[in-house]
């Protein structure tokens, strides 16, 4: 029953819609407790509902009736539903506040998929560890009482647990279970809740709920995602205290959350949780892979792959899994939106777990596993037959890169102010993305502010002195932008000079040598047959023993093309990932003299992938 004036449907995956947009003029009118008890008063409203519950009837005591239309004016909201609520209650937690604390709200049609594969028949108790406003539990609610008939008052009391470290999620969660309570035709003057409001990941579980001591059936929910690089020093230690998964390395704590639902999960429970995909390949994954692995916890992965489904920009992916050894990692992926639709149809492929590889996981079909598996048997790997090489890496490439110019000096512009910088502290540099989609001669696209010196084999920040003396122009450019280069790292200088570069990588690349960007939609490996210039944001193939004319027209071809979208993180878009770790394994077939020359002098691209079909022993059918 959805109010014709507002359509929901679009709520779950379009970001920044329009009824964002109407709650946030909302939150400038009205004081967010206030807004959510209009919401509260229109819902009990709409719905025709009275009640004794004395949580809701307090807070609508006081709500003028003026202010309710007023918000469902705003809203264009004829009936006011659950979701309309939720949405609300999501809208006015501060960004901040869920900046800080990795909070990320989840479409109702993942919610939903979770609780169906992670609750059956039996299930008796359901926890989420870091339950935000409620949406999964909501949906445990919902399932139990489909399956079982119980009342619902009783499944909140007797089968519903959960914590989250901020109050005022506690709070909503509850409203959100009692508004359901209600709807469907209960009431009750007071619920007992087993909501905590606790550091999950500090919580002592089990005797806080001593009834479910042997652990639950189901632990479900979206664990918060912070890095490492954005929690407080005491965080970091309780993590790497008792955390396995956390005890090095650039850890999330979604990590943690892992061995929490474990930790927490009884012996024939099913955790389900929504999270990142990068933990796959990541090396900060590698140590919560390791112990997935050594277990064999995980039951399956459905994979969205570039598909964005919140607000935040992590690619996700669903994990089941719970205590029983497996053989193997059930696996499927979705690549369309169209497709979440029909999840419940999805099959999917088994991954063993003596194929897997800590340092990261190659998650395929059946069929995909097998053409990998040819490519990369196939002659030498990549990173056998040559070097790869990352490039330079200023942390501040606004601030280091200049327009290309022969000029003896170079103007730039910062601040309102034009800086005249000298040539010759300059250094010819190709930006790699800019050189547009076609496999092309690399040329030179910028000039890169280059304040170093050789020493022995070693390049060395000039000292400031001589840098100020010699390059003035240069000097007083770079002190402007003094403070913007101090925020690098956030704020870590780690002994380099403030002025030098964030990191001590891509300086001798110097020779011929093939340039890819980190991320394109298809293999666009550039000639840089020059050599003379440095390159950033991508990678180097170089010092190859075949003719690098034979190796650029073999990683422009559909093989690596088809290799990289099964094998490498995938990102907005389709575009697949170029980094070394994701292309070093591919297989360079060998070739005899006349293979080579024949390679060399071929123009027609279908006999190019007809040959190479041929070499890998696969169809050329089954990857263009």
């Amino acid at each position: 029953m959805r109010g014709k004036g507002w359509d929901i449907s679009g709520l779950d995956f379009k970001n920044g819609s329009s009824y964002d947009h109407s709650i946030k003029l909302l939150i400038t009118v009205y004081a967010k407790d206030y807004l959510v008890n209009c919401m509260l008063a229109m819902f009990i409203a709409d719905n025709n509902i009275t009640t004794t519950n004395r949580t809701i009837r307090k807070r609508v005591k006081n709500v003028a009736e003026c202010d309710v239309k007023y918000v469902k004016n705003t809203l264009r909201c004829d009936r006011c539903e659950l979701v309309h609520v939720q949405k609300v209650l999501e809208c006015v937690v501060e960004s901040s506040v869920r900046q800080r604390y990795g909070v990320v709200y989840t479409p109702t049609i993942i919610t939903e998929y979770i609780t169906r594969k992670s609750i059956g028949k039996g299930t008796r108790t359901v926890c989420d560890p870091a339950c935000g406003t409620g949406v999964f539990l909501l949906s445990a609610v919902k399932r139990i009482h489909q399956l079982s008939g119980r009342r619902v008052s009783d499944i909140i009391e007797n089968s519903i647990f959960g914590a989250d470290i901020l109050e005022e999620h506690i709070t909503y969660t509850k409203i959100v279970l009692i508004l359901y309570m209600l709807y469907i035709g209960e009431d009750k003057q007071y619920l007992n809740f087993n909501l905590n409001c606790c550091d999950s990941l500090t919580f002592d579980w089990k005797n806080a709920h001593p009834a479910v001591s042997t652990g639950f059936d189901a632990v479900i929910g979206n664990p918060p995602y912070i890095r490492i690089q954005d929690m407080e020093n005491v965080q970091k230690t309780a993590l790497r205290t008792r955390w396995r998964t956390c005890t090095n390395g650039s850890y999330n704590i979604y990590f943690a959350f892992f061995e929490l639902g474990v930790g927490i999960l009884s012996s024939t429970g099913t955790l389900g949780y929504v999270t990142s995909n990068n933990f796959f390949t990541s090396f900060a994954g590698k140590n919560l892979r390791g112990w997935m692995q050594e277990n064999r916890y995980v039951r399956r992965i459905l994979d969205f792959t570039h598909l964005i489904l919140f607000e935040a920009t992590s690619y996700t992916c669903i994990v089941f899994l719970d205590r029983r050894k497996k053989n193997g990692i059930g696996y499927n992926y979705v690549t369309e939106y169209n497709d979440l639709v029909a999840l419940n149809s999805i099959k999917f492929d088994i991954n063993p777990y003596h194929k897997l590889r800590y340092e990261k996981w190659r998650l395929l079909k059946s069929d995909e596993r097998e053409i990998i598996e040819k490519i990369e048997s196939t002659g030498r790997p990549l990173g056998m037959v040559s070097d790869i090489h990352s490039g330079i890496a200023t942390l501040k490439d606004k601030v280091f890169l200049l327009p290309y110019s022969d000029d003896e000096y170079i103007e730039k512009i910062y601040a309102g102010r034009v800086y005249r910088i000298e040539s010759s502290i300059t250094r010819n540099i190709i930006k790699i993305p800019d050189l547009g989609n076609k496999p092309s001669q690399a040329l030179p696209t910028n000039k890169i502010v280059f304040p170093y010196r050789k020493v022995s084999k070693r390049y060395e920040p000039l000292p400031e002195r001589e840098l100020k003396d010699v390059y003035p122009g240069c000097y007083q450019y770079l002190c402007a932008n003094k403070t913007v280069l101090l925020k690098r790292d956030g704020g870590k200088q780690n002994g380099r000079a403030w002025y030098a570069y964030g990191r001590s990588q891509g300086f001798d690349t110097d020779g011929r040598k093939l340039l890819t960007p980190t991320f394109s939609i298809k293999p666009r490996f550039h000639f840089d047959d020059n050599g003379n210039s440095f390159f950033c944001n991508g990678y180097a193939i170089c010092n190859s023993d075949i003719p690098l004319i034979v190796i650029q027209k073999i990683l422009n071809s559909n093989v690596l093309a088809y290799y990289i979208t099964k094998t490498s993180v995938s990102v907005a878009g389709g575009y697949g990932c170029f980094q070394k770790n994701f292309i070093e394994r591919f297989g360079i077939p060998d070739l005899t003299d006349m293979e080579i020359e024949r390679i060399e002098d071929m123009t027609d691209q279908d006999h190019l992938e007809e040959l190479l079909a041929e070499k890998y022993n696969i169809s050329a059918l089954i990857y263009q």
